[in-house]
């Protein structure tokens, strides 16, 4: 009920030619309603992403594929939902059980020997997240070594795994602490592939400051643009690194949504049909249009490509770099 005729007319006139006949998402969430615990209280990050989805089992990741990449083969990198409620085992081991690429959900009180282990069962690499930094830690105040420590990385520099990596902080990559950690994490351990997920949260030219100035020294850090629709972001990251560092991924079920993204003072605003997704009072990123405005909205996740393809046009790049950027980044990186 979620796709109707629209959004697979955007699709087939806008969407379809630009991408390769196969793809790799490596950015895609399955759980489980039942995975979620519900005992905490006070919730870091933001609540609109639950009003798209209770849950995402595997077979509905692949059913959503079917629908909204019609002709198209996509491989997914999967991990489980990284919310502060979700009983983590249960999930990973979820995650295990499904014939694709996959994360481990990472706590940050794991010992080195505990995530080696998790590893050994056929994970491919990490998905820490602040969510998951000790409780005392309020949210502005994390780190990424309070949730991805070093002794962590350390096992991802012995076998070269790939860790996808939500930026802390409410200034994002203009915090510098933030860039500090990326580039120490760059520089002392070389062989772990730092995925930088949503594009460092740029979701508003006013998030940017000088982070790819700083940033374009590094070897191994790589950006999805997941939940990203900013195309000047997707711009600056193939301007600075090339068609190589920048990598697609859906976050699904969330993309799901139907929707379009404006920015207003500097804050990103979803605004999304009227009643669609019930009371958004306390939602101050969510916004609501008229049934007539809503017609022409189409998903979050058509959204996202169409901002991609105006960055590969603006940046004059061809097949080989949309090739890279859909599959072949993703291949090598996982």
């Amino acid at each position: 009920m979620y796709y109707n005729e629209y959004d697979l007319s955007v699709y087939n006139n806008e969407i379809k030619e630009f991408l390769p006949s196969k793809i790799i998402d490596s950015h895609a969430h399955v759980w489980l309603d039942k995975f979620i615990l519900n005992i905490e209280t006070k919730k870091r990050g933001v609540n609109w992403i639950k009003l798209v989805a209770n849950d995402n089992p595997c077979d509905e990741l692949m059913n959503t594929y079917k629908t909204v990449f019609q002709g198209i083969d996509v491989e997914p990198v999967i991990f489980g939902f990284p919310d502060v409620n979700t009983d983590i085992e249960i999930s990973n081991n979820y995650v295990l059980k499904q014939p694709f690429r996959k994360l481990v959900l990472s706590l940050p009180e794991w010992t080195a020997d505990k995530l080696y282990a998790e590893i050994k069962r056929g994970f491919c690499g990490l998905k820490p997240y602040f969510t998951f930094a000790p409780k005392h830690i309020s949210e502005n105040e994390i780190t990424i070594f309070d949730y991805l420590p070093k002794h962590h990385l350390e096992v991802c520099n012995e076998f070269g795994l790939p860790v996808v990596l939500h930026i802390p902080r409410s200034n994002r990559l203009k915090d510098k602490m933030n860039l500090q950690q990326l580039l120490e994490i760059d520089k002392k351990f070389k062989n772990v592939k730092l995925v930088i997920a949503h594009i460092g949260r740029m979701y508003c030219k006013e998030d940017f400051a000088d982070a790819f100035e700083v940033l374009k020294q590094t070897k191994n850090l790589y950006f999805d643009f997941s939940a990203n629709c900013l195309d000047l972001a997707m711009e600056n990251v193939l301007k600075y690194f090339g068609s190589e560092r920048l990598i697609f991924g859906s976050d699904l079920p969330i993309t799901k949504m139907r929707m379009q993204r404006i920015s207003v003072a500097g804050k990103y605003l979803n605004l999304v049909p009227k009643g669609l997704y019930g009371d958004l009072s306390g939602e101050v990123s969510m916004g609501e249009l008229p049934d007539l405005l809503s017609e022409k909205l189409t998903l979050f996740i058509n959204e996202e490509i169409l901002a991609c393809k105006r960055a590969v046009t603006a940046c004059k790049m061809g097949r080989n770099d949309v090739e890279n950027i859909f599959y072949n980044n993703s291949n090598n990186i996982f």
